[in-house]
């Protein structure tokens, strides 16, 4: 038996596979009030670490983000590290712009990586912000 949600979620790629640290994709998060997104790696070296940040803007070419904040501080995941190869965050998207992307960043060895969003609570109508 298949159980529906109660809202509707979109999961998708925040980065491109195989890509080096930086911008991730642009994604259009237009009616969307949440955001979980997620970073993973297979294995992570010693003194190398990486950490994934959520920017937003207005331009879909992502010309104009800027690190989202709405308390003042920059929301990222928990650094990767030999010891953590996998972290997310929940992010209330209130006050976000029409578009967010993932900025990841390492030191040492960049290891290889994923990033995926996660975008829900659609249940507001499409001007919701």
């Amino acid at each position: 038996m298949r159980r529906t949600l109660p809202f509707e979620i979109i999961i998708a790629p925040g980065n491109t596979p195989g890509a080096a640290a930086g911008n991730g994709l642009v994604i259009n998060r237009l009616g969307y009030r949440s955001v979980k997104i997620g970073l993973a790696a297979a294995t992570v070296a010693a003194s190398s670490s990486i950490v994934a940040k959520i920017q937003h803007g207005d331009e879909s070419d992502g010309s104009d983000m800027a690190d989202f904040k709405p308390d003042g501080d920059v929301i990222s995941t928990g650094t990767l590290s030999t010891s953590n190869t996998n972290s997310s965050v929940d992010v209330d998207l209130s006050g976000a712009k029409k578009y967010i992307r993932i900025v990841t960043t390492t030191t040492g060895t960049a290891p290889s990586f994923s990033t995926y969003v996660a975008l829900g609570d659609r249940a507001y109508e499409e001007n919701f912000n």
